[in-house]
C-alpha cells in the first residue's frame, strides 16, 4: 500500500508503506510507562484552570462541541538524566461567522483492494491551543515557563475516522498469519487489476469496512500531524528527537526525501487501563518510522483508541513516544491524562 503527500516544509514528499523495518528500526515499549506531572507543572495546571485528570466516558461519534477539551502531558527525557514537561491544552471553541461560511472542501476519493470506491467526508472544527512549559523538578535555576497560544482549524471529519480499526484489522491479520499488500489509490482499478485484488482480499480476508479503515488512516494520522505542527513550540521538541541527515545525504539525494512506515509486526491490542480508558476499550500500539534520504530519522510509537468524543480532538491518539535512532537516552513521551466534555 503506497500514498505520496506532504507533511511539512521539511519533508516535501513522503510514502506511507505497509513494509517490514530494518534491524535498526524497533519501538522500545517499556518507555510508555506513565510519568507522573512535577510539581511545578501541577501548580501552573491549577493557576491556569487546566485540568489534569480524568477521561470522560464516550459520547456521540464525530460530534464536537465548544469546551471540549484533551490535556496532553509532553514529557523530554535527554541525556545525563535531565527530564522537563510541558502541558498542551486543546479546547474546541464557537466558530466565528467567517469560519462557518467557509465552505467545506470536496470529499476525498479512493478506491481499494479490488478496485470499490471509498469517500471520506471532511469537517472542521475550530479549536483553541495552549503549551505551558517547560517544568522541571526543583533546581537551582529554573528555566523561564512559557505560556504559548494559538487557534487554529482542525479536520474532526477525518480525526473521527481514527487509526483504531485500521490497527485491529492489521492485528488480526498478523495473529492469523496473513500476508500480503493491497492497492489503494485515487484512479479506478482496471478489469486485470480489479481481478487481481479480488485474489489479494480473499487471501487477507478484509472487509470492505477494514479496507476503508486503513485508507482512512492516513487522513486521520495527517490530521493529528496538523495538529501537532500548528502548535507553537511543539515542533522544536520534536526536532530534538529527530535525527536529521548529513550534508552529504541532503548533497547526493539532491535535497530531502522522506518516507513514513507502519510497523505492522508491532501493531497489538495494549491494556486500556494504563491509559485511564473505561476497561473493554479498544486500544492499539500503532508504531510508525520516519526515514529521511532513506536513512532512520525517528521512530514514533502511537496508542490508539476510538476517536470518540473527548477523544475527538485527538483523533482518538492517547500517547505517542518519539524516540532518536541509535540515542536511547533522547526521546519524548506524549501521553493524554484528561478529556473531558464540554458543557454543548
Amino acid at each position: 500500500m503506497r500514498f505520496f503527500f506532504g507533511i511539512g516544509p521539511v519533508f516535501f514528499v513522503a510514502s506511507f508503506t505497509v513494509q517490514l523495518w530494518g534491524e535498526e528500526i524497533w519501538p522500545d515499549f517499556g518507555k510508555l510507562a506513565p510519568v507522573a506531572l512535577c510539581a511545578a507543572a501541577v501548580e501552573a495546571a491549577r493557576t491556569n484552570n487546566i485540568p489534569i485528570e480524568g477521561i470522560d466516558p464516550p459520547g456521540e461519534a464525530g460530534s464536537l462541541h465548544p469546551g471540549d477539551s484533551v490535556t496532553a502531558l509532553i514529557t523530554l527525557f535527554e541525556k545525563r538524566g535531565q527530564k522537563s514537561q510541558w502541558l498542551l491544552y486543546v479546547e474546541a471553541v464557537e466558530p466565528t461567522a467567517e469560519e462557518k461560511a467557509r465552505k467545506p472542501k470536496k470529499p476525498p476519493v479512493c478506491y481499494v483492494g479490488a478496485g470499490d470506491k471509498v469517500e471520506f467526508a471532511g469537517a472542521r472544527a475550530p479549536v483553541s491551543l495552549r503549551l505551558l512549559g517547560p517544568f522541571v523538578d526543583a533546581t537551582n535555576k529554573a528555566p523561564k515557563v512559557e505560556n504559548q497560544k494559538a487557534r487554529i482549524t482542525l479536520e474532526k471529519g477525518f480525526l473521527g475516522i481514527g487509526l483504531d480499526e485500521a490497527a485491529a484489522a492489521f492485528s488480526r491479520m498478523r495473529q492469523n498469519k496473513l500476508k500480503g499488500s493491497f492497492d489503494i489509490r485515487p484512479r479506478p482499478f482496471t478489469e486485470a487489476e480489479t481481478a487481481e485484488g479480488k485474489k489479494t482480499i480473499a487471501a487477507l480476508q478484509l472487509s470492505l469496512e477494514e479496507q476503508r479503515a486503513i485508507a482512512g488512516s492516513q487522513l486521520a494520522l495527517f490530521s493529528y500531524f496538523h495538529l501537532v505542527q500548528e502548535t507553537p513550540g511543539l515542533d522544536g521538541l520534536f526536532y530534538k528527537v529527530v535525527k536529521l541527515p548529513s550534508v552529504w545525504s541532503v548533497v547526493r539525494h539532491f535535497g530531502v526525501s522522506a518516507s513514513l512506515e507502519l510497523k505492522t509486526e508491532y501493531v497489538a491490542p495494549t491494556e486500556a487501563s494504563n491509559w485511564n480508558l473505561m476497561p473493554q476499550t479498544p486500544c492499539y500500539t500503532f508504531p510508525l518510522a520516519l526515514r529521511v534520504n532513506e536513512h532512520p530519522a525517528l521512530i514514533a510509537t502511537l496508542v490508539v483508541a476510538p476517536p470518540r468524543p473527548p477523544l475527538l480532538e485527538c483523533g482518538g491518539i492517547v500517547g505517542l513516544l518519539a524516540e532518536k535512532p541509535g540515542d536511547k537516552q533522547t526521546y519524548l513521551i506524549l501521553r493524554i491524562i484528561s478529556a473531558r466534555h464540554g458543557k454543548g
